[in-house]
C-alpha cells in the first residue's frame, strides 16, 4: 500500500529519498574513515545539498519522477564507484592486501545505479507516479537490499582483517624484547637488530607502550648528593 495519499510530498518524498541518499553518502564516508584519510567533507555535504534543493524543484516547480529517479541514481553511482576505488587502491595500506569482497559489491551496486540512469533516460522518461513505473524500478529496491547486506558482511570481514593484522604486528613488537638483548656494560645502551646502539629508555619506549619518568634511588642519592640525604 502507497503512503503517497496518507502523507504530505514533504515526507514521502523529500524526507525520504534524503535519507536513501543519505546511506550511500555515509557509507563512503566511512569507509574513508576506516582507511584514514583525509577527508574533505564538503565533497559529502555538497552533493545531499544539491539534492535537496533539486528534490524540492522537482516535486513542487516542476514535478518530474524520471528526473528525481536519475538525481538519485546518480549521486548513488558516483559513491558506490568512488568507495570500491578507495577500498581498491588503498586497502593494501591497512591489511597488506585487498579485500575484493568490499570492491565487488560497491561495484554491482554502482553498475545497477548506472544502468538505472540510462534505462530511466531510455525508456522511462515522464513518469508520473513512481508507484505505476516499470518492474525495473520497483527491482531497485531488492537489488539494493542485496547488495547491502554483502556490503555490510564484507566490511565486517575488512574490519576484522585490520584487527588481526594490528594483533600481529603487536605480537612482533612483543618479541623483539624477547630473548638476549645486548647491552654494554658500561652505558648500559642497547643495540638493536640493526647494529645501532640505543639508550635503555629510547630503546623499550620504542618497542613497548611504557614511558619513563626519571627518579634518584637513595644509593645514588648518597653518593651522588650526601647534603640532601642528610636533609
Amino acid at each position: 500500500m502507497s503512503t503517497r495519499g496518507l502523507f504530505p510530498d514533504l515526507v514521502t518524498i523529500i524526507f525520504a529519498n534524503t535519507c536513501i541518499a543519505l546511506y550511500f553518502v555515509m557509507v563512503t564516508y566511512g569507509i574513508e574513515l576506516f582507511l584514514v584519510r583525509k577527508i574533505r567533507v564538503w565533497i559529502y555535504i555538497a552533493p545531499m545539498v544539491v539534492l535537496v534543493l533539486s528534490f524540492f524543484y522537482f516535486t513542487y516547480v516542476s514535478p518530474d519522477v524520471s528526473v528525481r529517479i536519475i538525481i538519485i541514481s546518480t549521486l548513488a553511482f558516483l559513491f558506490s564507484a568512488i568507495g570500491a576505488y578507495r577500498v581498491h587502491v588503498n586497502s593494501p595500506e591497512i591489511i597488506n592486501g585487498r579485500n575484493n569482497l568490499v570492491v565487488l559489491a560497491l561495484f554491482v551496486q554502482a553498475g545497477y545505479m548506472l544502468f538505472r540512469i540510462f534505462y530511466t533516460l531510455l525508456l522511462e522518461m515522464g513518469i508520473r507516479d513512481f508507484m505505476s513505473s516499470s518492474s525495473v524500478q520497483a527491482f531497485t529496491f531488492m537489488m539494493l537490499i542485496g547488495c547491502n547486506i554483502l556490503i555490510f558482511l564484507s566490511l565486517i570481514i575488512f574490519n576484522s582483517q585490520k584487527v588481526e593484522l594490528e594483533l600481529q604486528e603487536a605480537i612482533t613488537e612483543i618479541k623483539t624484547l624477547e630473548g638476549i638483548l645486548p647491552l654494554c656494560m658500561h652505558c648500559k645502551q642497547i643495540r638493536d637488530d640493526k647494529g645501532y646502539w640505543n639508550q635503555l629508555e629510547a630503546y623499550i619506549s620504542k618497542h613497548t607502550e611504557a614511558q619513563f619518568s626519571h627518579s634518584i634511588c637513595d644509593k645514588c642519592l648518597e653518593e651522588h648528593y650526601p647534603e640532601l640525604k642528610s636533609d
